[in-house]
C-alpha cells in the first residue's frame, strides 16, 4: 500500500503521458472526446473485464488523444490514449466536455 501511495504522490508532470490497459477486456465507454482538455484524475475510458468495470484516469492535466473506441477489445498494456501536458491555462471545463461526449454517444447508440 505504501508503494502505491508513494507512486501517487510523485512530482506533478512527471507522470507517463501514455494511458495503457491494466488488463485485457472491452472498452465500454469513452468519457472524453479526442482533443479535449483533461485534469489529473479525470476518467478517460472504462474497460469491462469479467463483468466488472475498471476506469482508466488521466495521470495529469493536458490535451487528450484517444487511440481506442467503444467496443474495441484491448490486451493488457495496450496503448489507450495519450495526455500531452501542454494544456492552455484557460482550458474549458472537462466535466462539461465529458457530458457532451456521453450525450453524443447516447444519441448515436
Amino acid at each position: 500500500m505504501q508503494r502505491r501511495l508513494a507512486m501517487r504522490a510523485g512530482v506533478e508532470g512527471a507522470a507517463d503521458p501514455e494511458l495503457r490497459a491494466p488488463m485485457p477486456g472491452a472498452i465500454v465507454a469513452v468519457h472524453v472526446a479526442d482533443g479535449a482538455t483533461v485534469a489529473a484524475g479525470d476518467r478517460i475510458v472504462t474497460i469491462e473485464a469479467m463483468k466488472m468495470e475498471h476506469p482508466v484516469t488521466a495521470p495529469h492535466a493536458g490535451i487528450l488523444r484517444i487511440d481506442v473506441a467503444v467496443g474495441d477489445q484491448v490486451r493488457r498494456d495496450q496503448l489507450l490514449a495519450h495526455v500531452t501536458a501542454d494544456a492552455p491555462a484557460h482550458a474549458e471545463n472537462p466535466a462539461r466536455e465529458a457530458a457532451a461526449v456521453r450525450e453524443t454517444h447516447r444519441r448515436t447508440s
